[in-house]
């Protein structure tokens, strides 16, 4: 802790430094206001695909497992699999989509 009184210089040091780092009371941020900080990017179409296809892909045998214990029929299942796995890849990009419109 710094005994001396603080000269004028020392107070253009010291508000330099808190433009520079910020405050404790910011957690040492480099932005004074909330306008300065850069948002974060927005989910990309191509991201969201292909998301929604390695995710179909884990869901989808997990539906055709299930049809298959349930049926006792592999072909079946595998069938049931393809067109729940269509639909679904649609209707979560869909999903994405509008919640990537939704302000954070």
């Amino acid at each position: 802790m710094n005994h001396r009184s603080p000269s004028k210089n020392n107070n253009n040091n010291n508000n330099n430094n808190n433009n520079q780092h910020g405050t404790m009371e910011e957690g040492g941020s480099n932005y004074q206001t909330m306008a300065e900080i850069p948002s974060t990017p927005t989910e990309s179409h191509t991201r969201s695909i292909l998301k929604g296809i390695t995710w179909r892909f884990v869901a989808t045998m997990t539906t055709v497992v299930i049809a298959w214990v349930v049926i006792g029929d592999a072909g079946v299942a595998f069938q049931i699999g393809f067109f729940e796995a269509i639909l679904k890849i649609a209707i979560y990009y869909v999903h994405e989509r509008i919640w990537a419109k939704i302000p954070v």
